[in-house]
């Protein structure tokens, strides 16, 4: 290294070592474990992980995981840009030699998009549900007093039972009555007759 260099990391560590003295000198007076703003923080930090652990699909929690680790990893680089760069300062902090707010962005900022990707896939399928419902919900035929096959009403949709009312991605069940059917009825009908009346007798020549 040059001589310049040399003077120039030396300035820069001594002006690190003040900054860091003074971060210090700092958080012992404003921001240590004895003021309530310490104890947001400490909140901010745990409050969000205990959510997500009591909260999370486990079914899929690899995928929430990656997603929410990258949030965490882009979050800190924005927050950490900022600070050096002396757009943002955070006055109270829980650990005070890291520039970045730690509880932000490895706790409550992640979380809350896991949450949003995780509510937003269910939320996406119970709309999805819906429309499918509300398609063929005036297309099940029910019996009515004339024998014949009628939409159900919309207002009727609600006197149904639960299990009738639970929609899926699987065509609703359609079961017809013979009395809805005369034409199928008259042959059953015919057919029985026959039967009792036994075989016709054999002509004589």
């Amino acid at each position: 290294m040059t001589t310049d260099q040399t003077a120039q990391l030396e300035r820069m560590t001594k002006l690190h070592e003040l900054t860091s003295e003074a971060t210090w000198n700092y958080w012992f007076s404003y921001s240590h474990a004895g003021t309530w703003q310490f104890w947001v923080d400490i909140a901010l930090l745990v409050a969000p992980l205990l959510a997500l652990f009591l909260y999370i699909d486990r079914g899929k929690a690899f995928l929430l995981g990656f997603y929410g680790f990258g949030v965490h990893m882009l979050f800190t680089c924005i927050d950490a840009y900022g600070v050096t760069h002396g757009l943002w300062i955070y006055p109270y902090k829980a650990i005070p030699f890291l520039s970045v707010n730690l509880p932000l962005d490895i706790a409550l900022i992640p979380v809350l998009y896991m949450f949003v990707y995780q509510w937003d896939d269910q939320l996406r399928q119970k709309l999805l549900y819906l429309r499918y419902g509300a398609v063929s919900v005036p297309l099940v035929p029910v019996q009515t007093g004339d024998s014949r096959l009628r939409p159900l009403p919309l207002q009727s949709w609600n006197r149904l039972p639960s299990s009738a009312r639970r929609l899926s991605h699987d065509p609703l069940p359609v079961t017809l009555d013979y009395e809805s059917v005369p034409v199928r009825r008259a042959d059953l009908q015919a057919g029985s007759s026959r039967r009792r009346s036994g075989p016709p007798a054999a002509s004589s020549l």
